[in-house]
């Protein structure tokens, strides 16, 4: 018991952590990831980045917005060529560490133990934003933002921190176009603070940062994207792509850790601001309506709001903690808080399966997501007929294919007007389905069988003109009866 006592405060933290790690170290099941390879690949092949979309029949002229995040493409790919699939699932596994650890920071700099009944709050945060422990670049920009923001609340007296703000959006710009909501939090420092706080240093290195976006590959076309990309393309996005759904949208009302927040660490942070609300910040008020604003916003949004939380229950902490460091050395409380994590785990665990993966089999790709065998069925069948594929599978057959065959749609094209007229329409509506077919001469349907593409499959299934020559765990193959498709 005296063990407890002395150090069990510290090893308690073994219980996220290895949670952390469990959760991050997954076979990769991120569709997007093979499209930067492909991206890249292609690159490594012909020498330029591609303006227009190589990898689609059906939009050949259409505009491929992808140079203004390049390095961050890069970032993934050196990993998978070093160490294969390994590769990206641990750098994807390190950044994630990196989010969860860097609101700890204080009390490393301060040589003091977190509060135990912080390894419990993290343990929440894990298991709300496991979600989001995917291989895409967006982790980036959620990691500027938090650096950012914890750069402002402990580091901002420090003249180094703001001469490194102008390296930090130069280098965001060329990872993630999130940078603009960097840019509202500083402005969002600045009007929160007394004027006479504002030194001549602040002004010039927030302007320098906010005109460094402007060195991209793109230029004013790459500095414009975000906000044209939220005026044009997110409102589709919101409609059509899980990730975007807001939490107000009934579609996921029935993923209930998303709305954990609000029932954990959303009240902690009200009542230790009510405690301290004569010393509470205005840019602190400011960070935790961002962190609730993102939360509700968007499914995408939902670890990078959580670790603000995160960040401002350290700040509380650090002002005025919340219970007696005494009581958290009584072995009672410390096997508490143990049990309590571990119930957690096992709770989230009980709804799914995958931990037990052995963790030698991790290193790979999730083959149930993606058509591996039916692709190498087509590449022996080489049919001559278009092939039109399932959204899910854009980003594989853009990496696998290299645009030889090319294919009907993938993830990153930002037309959204075709996918609603050629792509869902035609799943519900048998004479546009027939259109789209006779327009783009279509001989083959790759679709997946996950369930997105069931009432094409149902119609499929009753076509006169196919019939389905290929099915396995991830995919269906219909083709046309027709002797051009195999001659």
């Amino acid at each position: 018991m005296r063990w407890l006592r002395n150090s069990g405060h510290h090893f308690i933290w073994i219980v996220p952590l290895g949670f952390l790690l469990e959760s991050t170290i997954r076979r990769m099941a991120e569709p997007d990831l093979f499209f930067y390879y492909a991206l890249v690949q292609r690159y490594l092949t012909e020498g330029i980045w591609p303006k227009l979309d190589p990898f689609l029949y059906t939009l050949p002229n259409d505009t491929l917005m992808s140079a203004h995040q390049w390095l961050g493409y890069w970032i993934f790919y050196i990993p998978y060529q070093l160490g294969g699939w390994a590769g990206p699932i641990l750098f994807k596994t390190l950044i994630v560490a990196l989010l969860f650890l860097l609101p700890l920071l204080p009390f490393y700099l301060k040589k003091l133990a977190p509060p135990p009944h912080f390894a419990l709050i993290w343990t929440c945060a894990i298991y709300i934003t496991h979600h989001r422990f995917r291989e895409r670049v967006s982790l980036f920009g959620d990691l500027f933002i938090v650096l950012l923001v914890a750069g402002l609340l402990w580091f901002k007296d420090r003249k180094l921190f703001w001469y490194s703000l102008p390296f930090m959006f130069l280098i965001w710009a060329q990872l993630h176009p999130s940078w603009p909501l960097g840019g509202v939090v500083l402005l969002a420092h600045f009007f929160s603070q007394s004027p006479r706080t504002w030194q001549t240093h602040h002004w010039i290195c927030t302007v320098l940062a906010l005109l460094a976006p402007l060195l991209n590959p793109l230029g004013v076309e790459g500095y414009l994207y975000p906000f044209v990309f939220t005026r044009d393309v997110e409102p589709y996005l919101r409609q059509h792509v899980v990730e975007w759904l807001p939490l107000t949208d009934s579609r996921i009302f029935t993923y209930y850790f998303l709305y954990a927040p609000f029932v954990t660490l959303v009240p902690l942070i009200i009542w230790q601001m009510w405690r301290q609300r004569r010393e509470v910040k205005l840019f602190e008020l400011f960070v935790f309506a961002l962190s609730i604003g993102l939360c509700i916003k968007s499914v995408r949004f939902g670890m990078l709001a959580q670790v603000l939380n995160l960040l401002l229950l350290v700040q509380l902490e650090l002002r005025r903690p919340l219970l007696p460091m005494g009581i958290h050395r009584h072995w009672v409380t410390i096997v508490s808080l143990v049990m309590l994590c571990l119930g957690l785990i096992v709770f989230k665990h009980w709804f799914n399966p995958s931990w037990r993966v052995p963790i030698a089999q991790r290193f790979t790709f999730e083959s149930d997501y993606f058509p591996t065998a039916a692709v190498e069925f087509l590449d022996r069948a080489k049919p001559k007929m278009r092939i039109f594929n399932s959204f899910g599978f854009g980003g594989f057959l853009a990496w696998h294919w290299q645009g030889n065959p090319k294919i009907f749609y993938h993830g990153f094209s930002t037309n959204f007007q075709f996918y609603e007229q050629n792509y869902l329409q035609s799943q519900l509506d048998r004479t546009r389905l027939n259109q789209v077919i006779a327009e783009y001469d279509i001989g083959i349907f790759l679709v997946s069988r996950l369930g997105n593409d069931n009432p094409l499959l149902d119609q499929l299934r009753q076509h006169e003109d196919f019939q389905m020559i290929y099915q396995d765990k991830t995919a269906f193959i219909y083709a046309k009866r027709d002797p051009r498709v195999f001659e």
